[in-house]
């Protein structure tokens, strides 16, 4: 049994002083009590009395709500077994449940902590604190979810909710997730997880980066995310968290390793070049399978599994690059219609470093050139970043272009996608979640 001690720890982080012994831990549905639950919970004369015609219970009924719950019918009579609930039924409890305030609700959730850790008392107690949950309880719900044989079960599964939640109203706090996470075991981690990834911002990607380097198991699933993250959202990548996986996929080996090669390649990281060679020319087979496909991500480009043919691409780029790519800058800045449009071919084919080279074509838009802006476009499609994204959403939007431009753009905006978007820009706009 917890400790009363460690119940009183958690109730106070959850901002509440609660003692076990303030409350009872069984409800007497006697002495008339039973009657006025079975009319405010199923309809006399088509109307059901709700959660109000339980008030005067006050929260000193929690027990008996949380056993009529847990049981899902009412309590058993001389006649049989108790009536069984029906969603309705669930929904005026819950209410009710509610209705008691914030710390009577969070100091018998607390108790809860106490007795045996079974999955649906466990579960049970985290949808009681659901309908009052801020942050300050993150301690007490991840206590209450552990246990659970995967991120899928019962208690953990409810953890999703209550954190999906807390970050539905505020995603800005979604770093105070950090701590709670480390500490509890792999299905809540699992769960927390799952609930950020539903809540993609900033500090979404911040929290992942923290989070890596503190635990062995849990470094895979966090560059998985990772990787899923900078995929959908390019321009949310900062430099400072590309270091730390860098560094795990030369100083790892197995899962993690692979995982954060996938990540590197997923944010079109060109510094992880060498990495990635390194990778899908070694002797380790489903390593260099790995690289290989983060290769693809970063470059788009769907080559045969051959040893040879990544480094042969990257060593014709970096040949372009020296040779070519200071000259073909210069000649997307310059006034010259050819020089510009020899520039945008063959920016067009540098797929390996497509982010950069799509930021330089993105440029050219500016100029309000309709046949450039046609080369560009068609420069971006063909270099496939996501990067350019907005910038081609804006052409979509903007009345004043003609519209083979914006379909040009809408075209463009399909192929680096793989999506078949709406042309309308309202819809589209909704569909690429862009801000």
């Amino acid at each position: 049994m917890l400790p009363h001690l460690l119940i009183a720890c958690i109730a106070a982080v959850s901002g509440v002083a609660a003692d076990p012994r303030q409350a009872p831990d069984v409800w007497d549905w006697g002495s008339g009590r039973l009657e006025r639950l079975e009319r405010a919970l199923f309809p006399v004369e088509g109307a059901r009395g709700g959660a109000k015609a339980l008030s005067a219970f006050g929260a000193e009924a929690l027990p008996g709500y949380f056993e009529v719950l847990l049981l899902d019918r009412l309590p058993p009579q001389e006649a049989g077994p108790g009536r069984p609930l029906d969603g309705a039924a669930r929904g005026i409890l819950l209410q009710a449940v509610e209705s008691t305030g914030r710390e009577s609700v969070v100091g018998f959730v607390s108790q809860r902590l106490a007795e045996p850790r079974d999955e649906a008392r466990r579960t049970l107690a985290l949808e009681f604190l659901g309908r009052v949950v801020s942050w300050k309880d993150l301690e007490l719900t991840f206590a209450l979810a552990m246990g659970g044989e995967s991120a899928y079960s019962g208690a953990p599964a409810k953890l999703t909710e209550l954190i999906d939640r807390l970050l539905a109203a505020e995603p800005a706090r979604c770093l105070l997730l950090g701590p709670q996470i480390l500490a509890s075991d792999a299905p809540c981690q699992e769960s927390a997880l799952l609930a950020v990834a539903a809540h993609p911002s900033r500090q979404a990607g911040e929290l992942l980066s923290r989070l890596l380097g503190h635990d062995a198991l849990l470094d895979p699933a966090l560059l998985s995310r990772l990787g899923d993250f900078w995929r959908a959202h390019p321009s949310w990548i900062e430099a400072a968290d590309l270091e730390p996986v860098r560094r795990l996929a030369s100083e790892r080996s197995g899962a993690c390793q692979r995982e954060a090669l996938m990540a590197l390649g997923q944010a079109r990281d060109e510094a992880s070049i060498p990495l990635l060679l390194s990778a899908v020319e070694g002797p380790d087979q489903a390593l260099a399978a790995c690289a290989h496909r983060a290769f693809e991500a970063l470059s788009g480009l769907r080559l045969r599994s051959h040893r040879g043919l990544w480094r042969r691409h990257v060593e014709r780029g970096k040949e372009w690059e020296l040779e070519r790519g200071p000259a073909a800058r210069l000649a997307l800045v310059s006034g010259d219609a050819g020089e510009v449009a020899r520039a945008l071919f063959e920016v067009s084919e540098q797929r390996l470093a497509r982010d950069r080279w799509s930021e330089a074509v993105c440029q050219v838009l500016e100029r309000g050139d309709p046949q450039l802006s046609s080369l560009a476009i068609a420069a971006l499609s063909a270099l496939g970043s996501p990067r350019s994204i907005p910038a081609l959403l804006a052409l979509v939007e903007d009345p004043s272009l003609e519209q083979r431009l914006r379909d040009l753009a809408h075209g463009a905006l399909c192929q680096i996608t793989g999506l078949g978007l709406p042309p309308d820009p309202e819809a589209l706009r909704l569909r690429l979640a862009q801000p």
